[in-house]
């Protein structure tokens, strides 16, 4: 199972100019066990908003709020290969 902690830090996420949506954040990862981690990471996007609607604006952070996801979910996933990767390697005997 999968046991990690994340921390969200966002330093923006707001519509400039009423036409582009910006959100930039800093994450770290921790895993619950403390041998390994912490990781750091962090993302930034500027998106037009298709329209000037509410619906518009929520659409636009949905969508930049998802792509920040995946950036943290793909970055959980390497470490799951890692950590397996880690358990399989036999050390080498002379």
């Amino acid at each position: 199972p999968l046991d990690y902690r994340i921390a969200l830090d966002f330093q923006a996420l707001e519509v400039v100019a009423d036409e582009d949506l910006v959100l930039r954040a800093n994450w770290v990862i921790r895993a619950r066990d403390a041998q390994r981690g912490p990781w750091i990471g962090q993302f930034g996007v500027r998106n037009a908003v298709a329209g000037r609607g509410a619906e518009d604006f929520v659409a636009a952070h949905n969508e930049a709020l998802g792509l920040l996801a995946r950036q943290i979910a793909t970055r959980i996933e390497a470490l799951e290969v890692e950590a397996r990767a880690d358990t399989t390697e036999q050390p080498a005997r002379d």
